[in-house]
């Protein structure tokens, strides 16, 4: 083994002599687990050895990859070393929810070092037990109250962070929040000033709602665009106290502070708000009660519960795919044709109805659909959203792939509570 690294360190040092200042070239060992448990472990008889670029605080860097027709180590295969980059550190705010669970996902996989943020400790170290292929790239920062001045510069002050993925917002299904100026109106537009501190941030993504232009009602006479505004004020929340309309005014509200911070403060990051409308997919984040996962699966889950004999009416119809909208998130971050912009992402049309027949394919499932409805669902009309989806180059799943891998990992959760 000795042999076959000093053999690499060779090829290393005479393909790629020097680095930039400060960074070096670090040399391991892996084999392969055949089989393994608390007692034992079994190797196949193959090692192998690989390289990394380290700094000298031990940060790990990536390479960036580039075809060549030249020579290059057989360790690279038919790519050669053309730079490198420093894996990318990312703030993904309301870690624990459903949406931040598939962003986090996708991060990781890209190669983010990520930073969540999370109300206490143990909501963090659910995340871990949920996902323990997450350590040592997922560590957590604890925001109590998003609304309190300053909460954020801790986070800033211990992390450069290269980009930040705001997902928090007031949840509409929690039956506390009744009250439009401190549960809506509080956490959404006083918790969205930008640090001072984030000196290398470049990139900002807020997870905005197609409800800051419409609350459904007008959706049979109305074609949406993305520069349009929910019609409805302040007052009018103040006045109603109804909670869906609450959420409606505080989404709209929020953007709006962010766009007013963007066009008085001319940050030196790009500001991007991604405005979706109903988000289904597979539930990721830690689950502990299937009445209670978070609050599209809810609304998805009731329809093969046992909730409903038949199909129910549709609430908005239109949706995206969670893990379609996190990839959106994550371009954003790097597409110049979406900086400083809001858009409508996904428009897909949606019916209850188009959610069971699609279940309908999962064989699990048979006996426990409710029966079909009749009803004719008007379809959501967006002027722009196949533009906005075309500039993040979206490839959008099928009903199909959405709603049948959500029920395949509710289905397994169902195993899990009953174990």
């Amino acid at each position: 083994m000795d042999d076959l690294i000093d053999s690499l360190i060779r090829d290393v040092e005479s393909d790629y002599p020097t680095l930039d200042e400060g960074l070096e070239f670090a040399f391991f060992l892996r084999k392969q687990a055949l089989e393994s448990s608390d007692e034992r472990a079994v190797f196949d008889s193959g090692e192998t050895v690989y390289v990394k670029i380290v700094d000298d605080e031990g940060a790990e860097y990536i390479w960036d990859y580039t075809p060549s027709g030249g020579r290059c180590p057989s360790f690279y295969g038919r790519f050669c070393i053309n730079s490198t980059i420093k894996m990318p550190k990312t703030l993904v705010t309301g870690a624990n929810g459903f949406f931040a669970a598939h962003v986090i996902d996708q991060l990781i996989a890209e190669g983010h070092d990520v930073t969540g943020s999370v109300r206490s400790e143990s909501k963090g170290q659910q995340i871990l037990a949920r996902h323990p292929e997450y350590k040592g790239h997922l560590d957590f920062v604890l925001v109590s109250d998003y609304t309190v001045s300053g909460t954020w510069d801790a986070a800033f002050h211990k992390t450069a962070f290269d980009y930040v993925i705001h997902t928090a917002a007031p949840l509409l299904d929690d039956p506390r929040n009744v009250d439009f100026d401190e549960n809506f109106l509080a956490p959404s537009v006083k918790g969205h000033s930008a640090s001072t501190y984030g000196k290398n941030v470049k990139a900002i993504a807020v997870t905005g709602s197609v409800n800051a232009i419409t609350t459904g009602e007008d959706v049979a006479t109305r074609v949406y665009n993305s520069q349009e505004w929910l019609p409805l004020s302040i007052e009018d929340a103040r006045k109603d106290q109804n909670p869906y309309y609450s959420y409606c005014v505080a989404k709209a509200e929020s953007e709006k502070a962010i766009w007013q911070y963007v066009k008085a403060e001319k940050p030196h990051y790009s500001v991007t708000v991604l405005l979706p409308a109903l988000i289904f997919g597979p539930p990721i984040q830690p689950i502990f009660d299937l009445k209670k996962m978070n609050y599209s699966t809810d609304v998805f889950y009731s329809l093969f519960n046992g909730t409903y004999d038949v199909t129910p009416p549709t609430s908005f119809p239109s949706y995206i795919d969670a893990r379609d909208l996190a990839t959106a998130h994550i371009k954003s971050l790097t597409t110049p044709a979406v900086f400083n912009q809001r858009l409508v992402v996904g428009g897909l049309p949606y019916s209850s109805q188009l959610a069971v027949n699609a279940l309908k394919n999962v064989h699990q499932l048979a006996g426990r659909l409710p029966k079909d409805n009749g009803e004719v669902t008007p379809v959501a009309q967006f002027g722009d959203v196949k533009e906005w989806n075309q500039k993040l180059n979206l490839q959008l799943r099928a009903p199909d792939q959405t709603f049948g891998d959500a029920a395949r990992t509710v289905l397994e959760l169902e195993k899990e509570f009953k174990a």
